[in-house]
Parts: structure tokens; C-alpha cells; sequence
């Protein structure tokens, strides 16, 4: 007869729920009949977890502080559109969940970081192969039809091993390799996060299965926190400054052949040239064309909101009103006011104050980055590994002030 110890069992529900959380707040296909209530499941792993064993994490007052401005935030994002009794009760599940993350032990936050991102690289792996048997060797695979309505209607072809957006199969002769998720973007940028908080310890499988997903993604998000986050690793906690140096010069090299080979390649008509060389552009009016994230129709009620009292607590966001897909950081201060926005600030500024200066700036900068890019700083799959990452930076500049 086989005998579980009560902590690896307790243990091991706290990490499947955290990974349920970080999957679902990427909005897997699979997930869409049951929306957001996979946090009840989360919510009830976590307290099978704490049955078995009541000590799989406890309380520590360095967290205090993040907790009350998390949730500070959280009721102020449910509450200022109105209040609803089920949305606030998600909201303090939600909210019940990133405590129990704050306060793991740090050698747990390393097991739910490379858990999360074995099990989500076998899913992009297994995604990877079909689409690519699909593409290129032409298998025969029967999607069904999927239109899914949220901020803005989105219609997919489901293959079932992985999803394709039927507008950009219509105009790309090869379409943006974005898994069983709902955005290249999304899943690039979840990895490439996943990546930093293991220290790029690409020794490990599954985590180079994960920079090939972001390859193939092209994401241009994903491609610069990867190479951004890669060589602030290098220059802030490598012990050899040679070594700097030589991955900063390689870095350099891969990048100018890249561009040029994008450039050149089928005369730059080709995917790479144009979803990602030319957005690193500048057009006519000074901008990078790449920062597209809202259309002209968005950025003229933007403006006014500035001009407007709504600004302090922001306004209705409809996307039905405007043309095009909107995201980023100026549909948050449209949607929540540069209240809400300040409380953003608050929590990721909190996480961090307990750790060294060149601990934290670096991750708040790289989130910085996301949320000016995405503008959704509360989905799990990127306070997952912001929480998790310090511990591990905090240990390798102790090692590296040791040596």
C-alpha cells in the first residue's frame, strides 16, 4: 500500500492550483464554456492544501502591505463599474489566491515557476507539432467555429490542439502561432516571464521549449522582454564581466543579422519583416509603428478623457464603439482613472520593497514595459512570476556579492 506524507501532498495542491490559475488567466479554449470560475477551483486545491497540512504557507509581515493594496484595488475595480455581489466575491477569491502566493515559502515559488512552465511547455510543444503537420504537411484537421465575445468579438477556427483567428488565416499565408490561447502576445509574453523567473536556466527542457514558442509567436513584446530580461541577467548578476561582454556583442550580431535577413528575405515580403522589423520603425510622426495598440477613434476619446473629471476614476470602456482591437495602458486609465492606475502602482511598488535595489528595479521595469504594452497587471500569469522571481535574483546577487 502506497502512503502519501501529508506536506508533498499538501504541497502539490498549492502548485496545480497555482498553474490552473496562471492557464486560466490565459483563456485556453477549452476554458471558455466555464469563463472565469476556474478560480473556485483554484480556490478549492488551495484549501485542500491547507486541510491536509495547515502550514503549507503562513502569514509574513513583509507581505502585509501588497495584500491590503492588492485588495484596495481589486474592490476598487469591481466597485467602480457598478457594484455586483458575484463580482465581488471573485474578486476576493482572487484576491484570497495571490495571498496565499505572497506568503509561500521561496523554495515552493520555485516549484509552482518550473511546474507552470513544464506543463505549459508540453501544451505549446503538442500545439506546435500539430500546427506545424497542419501547415506544412498539409494533415487533414476539421475546426469548428468559434466567436468569442469579450472586450471585442474575435473569431477563431478551433483545430482543437491549437487555434487559429480567422482574420489574420485570411490575410497571412502563414498565421501567427498562438496555441490553444487566445493572442501570440499573450502566450509570448506569459513565457518569456516564466523564462526570467528561472533565471533563463535553459538547461532545462521545457524551458527551451518555451523561447522556441516565443520565436514562433512573433511577438514583438515577447521578442524584447526575452532579450531585454536575458541581458539584464547577464549584466546585473553574471560574475564575469567578460562574459558580459561577449553576450552582449552576441546579442548585437543575432539581432543585425536578423534584421537584415528580414529585410532581405523574399524581398521583405515576409512575416518577420512585418510583424516585427517594421514595427521597430519610426513613422512620420516620430512614433514606433509597432506602438499600435489603439486606433485613432480610441486615442480621440482617450485625450478627452484626460481633459474630463473622469480621469480620476475613468469611464466606461465599450470597444463596440471603436474600430479595431484597443489594449495596452491607455484603455486601463480609460476603463479604471489615474486612481486605479496609482493603485497598480502601489501593489507592484509594495512586492518589491522588501528586496534589494537591483532586485527590484529590473522586474519593475520589465512589468512596466507589459503593462504599458497589454494594461492588465491583475491576471495571475504575470503576478505569478513577478512574486516568484525575486527570490531567485535576491539569492543569485547574494552569490554573486560572495564570490
Amino acid at each position: 500500500m502506497l502512503f502519501l506524507r501529508r506536506t508533498p501532498v499538501a504541497e502539490w495542491c498549492v502548485i496545480v492550483a497555482m498553474f490552473v490559475a496562471f492557464l486560466g488567466s490565459l483563456s485556453p479554449w477549452f476554458m471558455w464554456p466555464i469563463f472565469n470560475t476556474y478560480v473556485l477551483l483554484v480556490a478549492v486545491l488551495l484549501c485542500m492544501g491547507f486541510v491536509v497540512r495547515t502550514r503549507v504557507f503562513s502569514l509574513r509581515k513583509r507581505w502585509v502591505l501588497p495584500a491590503l493594496f492588492l485588495l484596495v484595488a481589486l474592490v476598487y475595480n469591481v466597485s467602480i463599474k457598478g457594484f455586483l455581489v458575484r463580482a465581488f466575491v471573485f474578486c476576493l477569491i482572487q484576491w484570497g489566491i495571490y495571498v496565499v502566493l505572497f506568503n509561500l515559502p521561496d523554495t515552493m515559488k520555485g516549484r509552482v515557476v518550473r511546474f507552470t512552465a513544464c506543463c505549459m511547455a508540453v501544451i505549446c510543444m503538442v500545439s506546435l507539432v500539430a500546427y506545424a503537420l497542419f501547415l506544412f504537411a498539409g494533415m487533414s484537421m476539421s475546426p469548428t467555429y468559434t466567436m468569442l465575445e469579450g472586450v471585442q468579438k474575435t473569431e477563431y477556427l478551433n483545430y482543437r490542439f491549437f487555434l487559429l483567428n480567422i482574420r489574420a488565416f485570411a490575410e497571412e499565408a502563414i498565421p501567427r502561432f498562438h496555441a490553444v490561447f487566445l493572442e501570440p502576445g499573450h502566450i509570448a509574453v506569459a513565457a518569456s516571464m516564466l523564462l526570467y523567473a528561472q533565471a533563463y536556466d535553459m538547461k532545462k527542457w521545457y524551458n527551451k521549449a518555451l523561447l522556441v514558442t516565443i520565436v514562433c509567436t512573433l511577438s514583438l513584446a515577447g521578442y524584447l522582454l526575452t532579450a531585454m530580461g536575458f541581458f539584464i541577467k547577464k549584466v546585473v548578476y553574471e560574475r564575469q564581466k567578460s562574459k558580459v561582454a561577449i553576450w552582449a556583442v552576441l546579442l548585437l550580431v543575432a539581432g543585425f543579422l536578423a534584421w537584415n535577413i528580414g529585410l532581405e528575405y523574399n524581398g521583405g515580403n515576409n512575416l518577420f519583416n512585418e510583424k516585427i522589423i517594421q514595427r521597430l520603425q519610426v513613422d512620420d510622426s516620430g512614433n514606433l509603428s509597432g506602438d499600435n495598440r489603439t486606433g485613432d477613434e480610441f486615442e480621440v476619446a482617450y485625450n478627452n478623457l484626460l481633459r474630463s473629471d473622469h480621469v480620476w476614476f475613468g469611464s466606461d470602456f465599450d470597444a463596440s464603439m471603436f474600430e479595431g482591437g484597443n489594449a495596452g495602458y491607455r484603455v486601463y486609465i480609460y476603463n479604471f482613472g489615474l486612481v486605479g492606475l496609482g493603485l497598480i502602482i502601489l501593489v507592484y511598488l509594495s512586492c518589491a520593497l522588501s528586496y534589494p535595489r537591483r532586485v527590484a528595479l529590473p522586474l519593475l521595469m520589465l512589468y512596466a514595459m507589459i503593462f504599458w504594452n497589454g494594461g492588465t497587471p491583475l491576471w495571475f500569469n504575470l503576478i505569478i512570476p513577478y512574486i516568484c522571481a525575486f527570490p531567485v535574483y535576491r539569492d543569485l546577487l547574494v552569490k554573486k556579492e560572495t564570490v
